[in-house]
């Protein structure tokens, strides 16, 4: 009876450490951008200290890999109608590719294009933008399918590219000491040359 006892534990243990634990997070969940700019959204999936080594993610065998699957859901209309969706690297479709070769060993992580929106008229109308659900699974663990809650995208106006180049003198030109008359106007021209390689 002791060995079966001992069989039976020894069993359950290891069972529980081939287990696959692991985690993520959106490394960028809140995002100001402006309005012709493309928004990038990064995470990162953690493989947990007692898990299964994971590898193979970028590959869809069933019962042979692990399967790695993404949802999201906004309930913001105004952001599809803004913005074209496209998960992981634009173009891509995919965030498996980002794992192509990746082995995660137990207590290591690897960062990860989640997906791109790309303003759909070129540009996207001022104003706030929300994707509610945020949620990855790997079919391998019981976890099932982590949501990480929302993300947000604040569109901002661009200043003008004049009042950005005067907004960076300024401080360089209150620097300089003027000793005679001329001279700061002379050393900002000499650092804006330098600066454009002129």
């Amino acid at each position: 009876m002791k060995y079966i006892t001992f069989l039976i534990v020894l069993l359950t243990s290891q069972n529980a450490l081939s287990a696959v634990i692991w985690d993520w997070k959106i490394n960028n969940p809140n995002v100001t951008v402006s309005p012709s700019e493309n928004v990038v959204f990064y995470a990162t999936l953690f493989n947990g200290e007692t898990s299964e080594t994971l590898s193979e993610l970028d590959v869809n065998l069933p019962e042979e890999v692990v399967d790695l699957n993404f949802i999201v859901v906004t309930l913001d209309t105004n952001l599809l109608d803004e913005y074209t969706y496209d998960i992981g690297e634009q173009g891509s479709g995919t965030i498996r590719s980002q794992f192509a070769g990746v082995v995660l060993e137990p207590g290591e992580s690897h960062q990860f294009i989640l997906y791109t929106l790309v303003p759909t008229d070129g540009t996207a109308t001022l104003g706030s933008y929300t994707m509610d659900i945020n949620s990855l699974q790997l079919t391998a663990s019981s976890q099932g399918f982590l949501d990480f809650g929302g993300t947000n995208v604040t569109v901002v106006p661009i200043p003008s590219a004049s009042i950005l180049f005067l907004s960076g003198l300024i401080p360089l030109l209150s620097r300089e000491k003027l000793t005679r008359k001329g001279t700061g106007l002379a050393t900002a021209t000499r650092f804006a040359c330098r600066c454009f390689g002129r």
